[in-house]
């Protein structure tokens, strides 16, 4: 992902630009129930997939996204 000035976003800039409620765009709807396509995938901030607005956009912080990419991490190496 990139910033709207065309920088590429870290992994937990990434985390912290995404909605907590956003799926992927496969499954046609968010957890809150939102249709993407209703919209103009607001789910992204600071990005170039930026738009539109939502009522229920929620960000996580760096801190919840910094556990986030542990909690990969963890899952990962436990897979192996």
């Amino acid at each position: 992902m990139r910033t709207k000035d065309g920088e590429r976003m870290g992994i937990i800039d990434v985390i912290a630009n995404t909605c907590k409620h956003f799926t992927d765009t496969s499954k046609c709807t968010c957890d809150k129930g939102i249709t993407y396509k209703s919209l103009y995938i607001p789910c992204f901030r600071n990005s170039n997939y930026s738009g539109g607005e939502c009522e229920f956009a929620e960000f996580p912080t760096k801190e919840e996204a910094r556990a986030k990419v542990e909690q990969i991490k963890k899952t990962r190496k436990d897979d192996r």
